[in-house]
């Protein structure tokens, strides 16, 4: 390094500094050097306006246009996006702290017992919990069937499943329901008695009765034996356990020429009565067929026995071609089928 002669330290070759300016154009140390001095360095380190203004610009615009440039303003959002939205604002906004709350606010509870979801019905539902007997609300039945499908309805509804099952079936066979009334109370009943047990659960005290089946001669064969003690036992199940049918299978007598079947029911025991006959004119040549032919006749002669002997409504027919077991299931009532029984039992026993 090189002193200069007056002992100061002499600057880097290419280095300006404020003495350095002051000393190339103005005399050291004086006023006038030092302002223009300072005015030269200013100059030097500003930046032009223009571009301050288009880096602003820059700054503001390019995060937003990278952030909204995959948004819709123009759409309206889905019902399904809104929840979503809603949902995820509820868990960014966190809970009010009841860390130092002097308030306390009472916390809503749900209530034991929800609230009806319509009003009370016409028919008083009695207590749903309590044991019923076969013929519950059949003190109602001049209500007419308007109140009974009230009552159906609200009972389900409320989750009394076996008591909304005994109010469907008052409507069939103590009212004259209209085909809309009586189509719904059959899919009702069919729903509710998929998860009920048999109403009677003791086979000895079920009612004995006789299925008596007679064909010609040639179709008595042990196949058809069996075939008949299974449709009996359908029929046990289709009357919940009231009743408990035994086949006799028999061959019309020699010199009668019937091709058919001829079908009737009859008390097991002395002095019972029977039901009419049933009459078919030709044998049906498939199992199916005999089967669907079988429970026809039956639920013809169950309904033609309530109508004669009895005050309940008779059971409507199902229409042509549909399952005769679905219409022993669905319109023949629990409360029919032990009339039925009851009908056929011998007169000094009921």
């Amino acid at each position: 390094m090189v002193l200069p002669s007056d002992g100061r330290t002499a600057s880097p070759p290419g280095s300006r500094t404020l003495l350095g300016i002051l000393g190339e154009r103005t005399p050291p140390f004086s006023a006038l050097g030092v302002r223009f001095g300072l005015r030269q360095l200013v100059s030097v380190r500003r930046v032009p306006v223009s571009v301050v203004i288009l880096l602003s610009l820059a700054a503001i615009g390019v995060p937003w246009w990278l952030g909204t440039r995959h948004m819709d303003f123009m759409t309206s959002p889905t019902e399904t996006e809104l929840e979503a939205i809603r949902e995820k604002t509820r868990m960014a906004v966190p809970g009010r702290a009841r860390l130092f709350s002097t308030s306390r606010e009472p916390e809503e509870k749900s209530p034991v017992i929800p609230e009806p979801i319509r009003k009370p019905p016409a028919i008083d539902p009695g207590d749903p919990t309590a044991p019923a007997g076969l013929v519950a609300y059949g003190e109602h039945a001049e209500e007419g069937a308007d109140a009974f499908v009230e009552l159906a309805v609200w009972l389900e509804e409320q989750g009394y499943g076996a008591r909304a099952l005994l109010a469907w079936e008052r409507l069939l066979d103590m009212c004259h329901p209209t085909d809309d009334q009586r189509a719904a109370a059959a899919a009702a009943i069919r729903r509710l008695r998929s998860g009920a047990p048999e109403w009677n659960m003791d086979p000895q005290a079920a009612v004995p009765l006789v299925l008596e089946i007679v064909v010609p001669e040639k179709a008595v064969t042990d196949e058809l034996k069996k075939q008949a003690e299974a449709i009996a036992d359908e029929l046990d199940a289709l009357s919940s356990g009231l009743l408990a049918f035994e086949t006799k299978l028999e061959a019309f007598p020699k010199g009668d020429s019937s091709k058919g079947i001829a079908l009737r029911i009859l008390g097991d025991s002395d002095g019972a009565s029977s039901t009419g006959t049933f009459q078919l004119e030709q044998m049906p040549e498939t199992p199916e067929g005999f089967a669907f032919h079988l429970f026809s006749g039956v639920f013809k002669l169950v309904a033609a026995q309530i109508a004669a002997t009895t005050d309940f409504t008779p059971p409507e027919a199902s229409p042509d071609g549909s399952d005769p077991r679905d219409a022993l299931l669905e319109r023949v009532t629990r409360l029919t089928w032990a009339e039925f029984g009851k009908s056929l039992a011998p007169a000094d026993s009921n």
